[in-house]
């Protein structure tokens, strides 16, 4: 029984050792596995980064652009006309007037995308010009339109689901005196939505552009309450300078790759999210392989040590104990020669000793 608990006990030894042996390389390769993920998550990371800010780079630049038209309309003889001294306009100069206004509201709304319409909406004239036409003027579109502008603190002004782009002129309010006339440009949020969605890649993806402002959101086919926990998770009040950066955060068990970029111009943030195991899903399939491969490591592991044992150290086992036979015979032989010659029956002894 204690020869039997000894060689199972060499056995789990010659095992232990082995995996022992092959422990530092595993750990070396679950390091070098580990490594690459986190490689990999930041590389995602820094690419999510500059897109976001590729993105709200551009939308900035366009803004600035057409602010930039609309500006410039400031200074149109025909509009300035039509706002100070339209009562003595004949008719014919007021219909040449609008015809020229109407078709640089249109040239302005032709070029860009995000642009709905344009209007200049003249009080001292009562006529709103399109970029289409010429509307019937409106006391309480013009009083909301000057309310929403005098109480923006960012480019893009939000009433409800509508974007606008206003510019008073006076430009600057001084005093408490109405200005002459606004130029007004709607925005489209249609084309907001798919310029998110042309940011997405995949349909695990999305994408929003959220003002703080307003707390007004547009999204490309997302869920709000995704949305809400994600600016819950990574936004507290209205931050104070522009930022870009990725960060994972966990919603209902489920981890997420943001990265976002804030705009103070627009007083809104620009951010894009994927779930982080649609981007390591096809790295599941080496998390398979590895444990195939410790399974037949352990079990290399377990059969060359019984190789080992029978084939070697058995062998080694049943010579140490032949050994020890010869050993005990040698001993026995010796004390039998020893009694003999002390009794005096000692002659002459031939002894034939083969060991098998």
């Amino acid at each position: 029984m204690a020869e039997r608990s000894w060689k199972v006990s060499l056995l789990s030894r010659l095992i232990i050792s082995f995996v022992i042996i092959i422990a530092p390389i595993y750990g070396l390769g679950i390091f070098m596995y580990n490594s690459g993920l986190e490689i990999l998550r930041n590389e995602l990371s820094n690419s999510m980064i500059s897109q976001v800010s590729y993105y709200l780079d551009n939308l900035e630049t366009e803004i600035r652009r057409i602010q930039k038209l609309q500006y410039e309309l400031l200074n149109d003889n025909d509009i300035n006309r039509m706002a100070t001294i339209s009562e003595t306009l004949t008719n014919i100069e007021i219909r040449d007037a609008v015809l020229r206004i109407r078709n640089r509201l249109f040239a302005i709304k032709n070029s860009s995308k995000y642009i709905k319409s344009t209007a200049v909406l003249i009080p001292g004239a009562q006529k709103e010009i399109t970029d289409s036409g010429v509307s019937e003027f409106s006391s309480e579109k013009f009083g909301e339109m000057k309310a929403i502008a005098r109480n923006a603190d960012a480019s893009i002004v939000y009433d409800g689901n509508s974007m606008y782009l206003i510019v008073p002129y006076p430009y600057s309010y001084t005093t408490e005196q109405d200005p002459i006339f606004l130029i007004v440009s709607e925005l489209s949020p249609e084309e907001f939505e798919m310029t998110l969605k042309a940011m997405k890649s995949k349909p695990d993806e999305g994408a929003a552009f959220y003002n703080f402002q307003s707390m007004n959101l547009i999204d490309a086919d997302v869920g709000v309450y995704l949305h809400e926990e994600i600016r819950r998770r990574i936004f507290s009040g209205i931050p104070a300078e522009t930022a870009e950066r990725a960060e994972i955060i966990s919603i209902s068990g489920t981890n997420y790759l943001v990265a976002y970029k804030i705009s103070g111009y627009f007083r809104s943030v620009l951010y894009k999210y994927i779930p982080e195991n649609t981007v390591f899903e096809p790295l599941n399939d080496f998390k398979g392989w590895f444990a195939v491969f410790t399974v037949l490591s352990l079990t290399v592991v377990v059969v060359y040590s019984t190789y080992l044992h029978k084939f070697i150290h058995k062998p080694l086992s049943r010579l140490a104990s032949s050994f020890a036979e010869v050993k005990g015979e040698i001993w026995i032989y010796t004390l039998n020669t020893t009694w003999m010659m002390n009794s005096g029956l000692y002659t002459e002894i031939s002894i034939q000793w083969s060991v098998t």
